[in-house]
């Protein structure tokens, strides 16, 4: 058994401090007060055993070793959120934000998207947008919040029905004003807008993540128009244009085997074309259209291992050109211990297309292999109210990733934060085991660390 995998197993006073294998050398981790040093192998051997809990051998500071590992850990457990608490009630749910998914349809064709988009004509009807706002609404004024916020997200672009996205942010600010409460808006959309529709979007929103896969060959590619046209024009002129506006905005890009080898050229892009300040990367992953491209075009361990280290050289390029590269599993160091608000004491309130209530924007179904775990509710149009199923709430409100998985244990723990559950099975998901980025997410994760201390690993 390796120091990484026996590390932290025995005493939980020790969960925050990790030793980390480099191979070429061992790191004693503590990302939640960021120190990360690198120890000699005697060193290693005596906080391996410290951590343990065996006795010290007589070694040359070995008290002052354990001093300093017993303040390292509650420094480091002062800075968690985490913290023992009472299970909570389904019935303290009262949201203030919600994200709605105006529309299953769409006017670009990705050729892996997760959700099929555009291949169903179905949009929101207003009754249930309207009671979606006026839910988080009421909820802001009755917990004093002073502000309540709406996202656009989900099955489809949210301004593909323009008429219905106008309407519904129209009343939004309406109740905002009519309730003395600031109205917080923000989306995740292709970017696909009108001149017309781009002044409107930025008078108006917070932030936006408009997503884009490269440069116009790999745009055109992966994320063609329905007709299959071109859309970088379109996109990248609109992302230009939000460099120079208020709204704060970010980009995400999805990776694929096909446009892995060229995001460098993209970031120079992003920096000397749009003023971009930061792009997520993200592997494209077996879900909805991706289902369907060949083999060699979705992921695979080849493509993990290719990802990883077209991922870290982005990384340390975007260090000198100016912009943040990053991906979700190993992002930065998260005291709360959660990758999203899919879980917690306030889980996100989704509401679909259909009325149906989820706490993650990619499960849209019950019939979904992980609906049963994030799909907890639905709006009743004959109630007009929304309807919680209080088993299913209670569940997401007290889940904890940790709890009976090796990410209890897990040196990366507080940089992928369990990663993003709806890439779990969900056998897995509930009873305690990985997800399918895990070893992906510890190259990384490992990979930065080497580079904090001057040293590298092979990825």
């Amino acid at each position: 058994m390796s120091i990484l995998d026996q590390s932290v197993r025995k005493i939980a006073k020790y969960t925050n401090l990790h030793l980390v294998n480099l191979g070429s050398g061992t790191v004693l981790y503590a990302p939640l007060v960021g120190i990360v040093i690198e120890v000699t192998d005697g060193v290693a051997e005596q906080i391996e055993r410290i951590f343990s809990g065996s006795a010290i051998a007589d070694f040359p500071g070995g008290n002052d070793w354990t001093e300093f590992l017993d303040d390292l850990s509650k420094a480091s457990t002062d800075r968690c959120d985490v913290v023992e608490q009472s299970p909570v009630s389904s019935r303290s749910f009262a949201p203030t934000e919600v994200t709605l998914s105006l529309t299953a349809n769409c006017n670009l064709k990705c050729v892996y998207c997760y959700i099929h988009g555009g291949e169903r004509d179905h949009n929101m009807n207003s009754e249930i947008a309207e009671a979606s706002i006026d839910f988080v609404a009421k909820n802001a004024v009755r917990r004093n919040r002073g502000s309540f916020a709406v996202t656009f997200h989900g099955e489809g672009e949210p301004t593909f029905n323009w008429s219905q996205f106008k309407q519904t942010v129209t009343y939004a600010e309406r109740v905002a004003q009519e309730s003395n409460l600031k109205l917080i808006l923000s989306m995740t959309s292709n970017g696909m807008w009108s001149k017309s529709q781009f002044q409107f979007i930025t008078a108006r929103f917070n932030s936006i993540s408009l997503s884009i896969d490269g440069l116009q060959a790999d745009q055109d590619m992966l994320r063609p128009t329905r007709s299959g046209k071109s859309s970088f024009e379109t996109v990248s002129r609109n992302l230009i244009a939000l460099g120079k506006s208020k709204t704060q905005c970010g980009v995400r890009a999805t990776i694929t085997p096909l446009n892995v080898d060229r995001i460098v050229p993209f970031l120079d892009f992003l920096v000397t074309k749009a003023a971009v300040k930061g792009v997520r990367l993200e592997p494209i992953f077996d879900a909805g259209r991706a289902m369907a491209l060949p083999g060699e075009e979705r992921d695979s361990r080849a493509f993990e291992k290719l990802f990883a280290q077209r991922f870290f050289e982005a990384r340390q390029y975007g260090k000198a050109i100016g912009i943040d590269v990053d991906y979700s599993g190993c992002s930065d160091v998260s005291p709360h211990g959660k990758f999203c608000g899919a879980t917690g004491t306030d889980p996100n309130f989704v509401v679909m297309t259909s009325g149906l209530v989820s706490s993650c924007y990619e499960v849209n179904k019950r019939s979904h292999p992980l609906g049963e775990f994030f799909v907890y509710g639905y709006y009743n149009a004959e109630a007009r109210s929304f309807r919680f199923l209080e088993n299913k709430l209670d569940r997401l409100m007290n889940f904890d990733t940790k709890d009976g998985s090796p990410c209890a244990s897990c040196f990366a723990q507080s940089n992928c934060s369990g990663d993003c559950l709806a890439r779990y099975e969900l056998k897995s998901l509930i009873d305690g085991g990985t997800s399918s980025r895990c070893g992906l997410n510890k190259q990384l994760n490992r990979a930065i660390i080497a580079d904090t201390v001057g040293r590298s690993v092979t990825l």
